[in-house]
């Protein structure tokens, strides 16, 4: 889930995003739309296949922003919003942020303002698989964390978030937020090759995001080897670099 928040700029930098993003995932992403303004609620996601050493997988993308819906909609974009934060393996928020959890937090929509805030990531119905959480907005390190970490379902075994220290530019946002996704979906060849979150940090810490800085929340107990590794044959004897099976061991 990608989901863009909502700006009061005159610029309106969350169309400009959504519109970038949306640009971005047509290109290797197969969607109806041919415009972000067509996408709706009920748009089916943004998808594309990726080989693995062991089978192809779908990808499967979903693009929210501030106008996808009438003002007068608005509880229905926020209830697709809750559903996707409780349902999707991955979920970016690229928007407005604060450091006060009862009115910061997920701003979706500005005149009217509309948001979920940080408090309210506390009651959230999330699932016990693994997720990643982005929060990419100004000062997302405390209050955003805390209150998804108070899930009963949570821990830092099956729950990593990427938060902001100080503040994020909106307008590096789109830049941000495809330049994460090409590493964590990263096929350089024919295959799915993981990176590690100092390659994935470095990467989206580049160019004019080089003084925005970044963490990773529940890295502790992440394990230290590729996903994709035969664990037998690690520590065993060796003659060639293709012995230790899986990239980076």
């Amino acid at each position: 889930l990608i989901l863009i928040g909502g700006d009061y700029n005159e610029k309106r930098y969350d169309l400009v995003a959504a519109e970038e993003i949306f640009d971005w995932l047509k290109k290797t992403y197969e969607h109806p739309a041919m415009d972000y303004t067509q996408l709706t609620l009920d748009s089916p996601p943004f998808t594309r296949r990726i080989r693995t050493p062991q089978r192809s997988v779908e990808v499967r993308v979903t693009l929210l922003h501030p106008d996808i819906v009438e003002d007068s909609a608005l509880d229905s974009l926020r209830a697709a919003i809750i559903d996707g934060f409780e349902t999707h393996d991955i979920v970016i928020y690229d928007g407005h942020a604060g450091q006060n959890p009862g009115y910061s937090g997920i701003s979706y929509h500005y005149e009217p303002r509309r948001a979920i805030t940080a408090n309210d990531l506390a009651a959230l119905n999330l699932p016990e698989k693994y997720q990643l959480f982005v929060f990419n907005g100004c000062k997302t390190y405390n209050a955003y964390p805390d209150a998804l970490y108070q899930s009963p379902t949570k821990t830092t075994k099956n729950l990593d978030i990427i938060s902001t220290v100080s503040f994020s530019w909106l307008s590096m946002q789109p830049w941000t937020t495809t330049g994460l996704m090409n590493q964590l979906l990263s096929v350089p060849r024919s295959e799915h090759e993981p990176k590690t979150w100092i390659e994935i940090l470095t990467t989206i810490n580049k160019s004019n995001n080089y003084n925005v800085f970044y963490g990773v929340h529940g890295l502790d107990d992440n394990p230290r080897i590729d996903p994709y590794a035969d664990r037998d044959a690690l520590c065993s004897p060796c003659t060639y670099d293709g012995d230790c099976v899986g990239v980076g061991n």
